[in-house]
């Protein structure tokens, strides 16, 4: 998970899912500095599968590394508008667990490219992170849809999406 260093953004339901699996390892890479880190999780025990990172310049090695993307945002206090890094693990065939609620749900396909699910859910949230883990029928799924989802955010399908809009709107040709 990537994420900034907010309560809102999920990391106590990170913090939690890390230690109710602990068979799988888990790496959190947070906006902020190691003095930022240390001072917030003053106090709290932090699971042993659970690595944390500071802000990065490259994130090509953690997707490299992961078998699923999250964003745990609690969408009682943040809704996302859209997900960047989520767009980010799917070009890594990453199936994701995003919010109900937000323009996230444009991102994925719910039950195809990866699931929803209310992250104050914890149950439904350690069933479906093992579900798409442990099933690896589902987990190639997944990953083969990622891909192929990542089709309609690419520039010239963007554009043409635009362009179509903008024409039906205004009856005039757009050069782009």
């Amino acid at each position: 998970m990537v994420c900034s260093l907010k309560k809102y953004k999920g990391i106590f339901e990170f913090l939690h899912l890390a230690k109710a699996l602990p068979k799988y390892q888990f790496k959190l890479v947070l906006n902020a500095n190691e003095a930022e880190i240390k001072h917030f999780f003053i106090g709290y025990t932090l699971p042993k599968n659970l690595l944390l990172f500071p802000s990065q310049n490259n994130l090509h090695p953690f997707y490299q590394w992961a078998d699923l993307i999250l964003n745990l945002s609690r969408p009682d206090e943040w809704i996302e508008t859209f997900g960047l890094t989520i767009i980010e693990g799917m070009a890594y065939g990453l199936p994701s667990i995003v919010p109900p609620v937000g323009g996230i749900l444009e991102v994925i396909e719910n039950g195809v490219t990866g699931f929803a699910v209310d992250s104050r859910d914890s149950i439904q949230l350690i069933e479906t992170v093992e579900r798409i883990l442990d099933d690896k029928i589902l987990y190639n799924q997944m990953s083969k849809a990622a891909l192929k989802r990542l089709d309609i955010f690419n520039e010239n399908t963007m554009l043409s999406a635009v362009r179509k809009i903008l024409q039906k709107e205004t009856k005039v040709s757009f050069p782009f």
